[in-house]
């Protein structure tokens, strides 16, 4: 079974590979060293991406949850619990958020914000990369 440190880095490589411009991302971070709010981490969960806006606005993907605030509502998918991802419209402008949806299992929508533009490589494949390892059964 993969660690929580190899999803990072297959996570982190496929964002690399499948972006451009990461220097002109304005509030997305790949593997943020230092989250700007307080989070207690579960054991070995380490962080990919994160969106950070504002205290109020943001949102955290790690390697075994997404977590975030819109409006300081906060928000919380577990990956093994997530049935469907729906990116929305993260094309339509050049600089900005919208916001994605996840679909649990026992169908509840909970919703996220990401970067459009650019960015938003970041946020479909680290959930790709992330969501592929629990439902291969390559997490515990």
């Amino acid at each position: 079974m993969k660690s929580d440190h190899s999803i990072k880095n297959i996570a982190i490589a496929s964002i690399k590979r499948h972006s451009i411009g990461l220097e002109e991302w304005t509030m997305t971070k790949i593997a943020p060293e230092i989250v700007p709010f307080d989070i207690n981490f579960k054991p070995q969960e380490q962080a990919v991406v994160l969106l950070y806006r504002d205290e109020e606005n943001w949102t955290l993907i790690t390697t075994q949850r997404i977590m975030g605030s819109i409006g300081d509502v906060f928000r919380e998918a577990v990956f093994p619990e997530i049935a469907d991802i729906i990116f929305g419209q993260f094309k339509i402008a050049k600089f900005g958020t919208t916001d994605f949806s996840t679909i649990d299992i026992y169908g509840n929508e909970k919703k996220f914000l990401m970067e459009t533009g650019k960015p938003s490589m970041a946020y479909m494949y680290a959930i790709r990369i992330i969501d592929n390892a629990y439902k291969n059964n390559s997490r515990k």
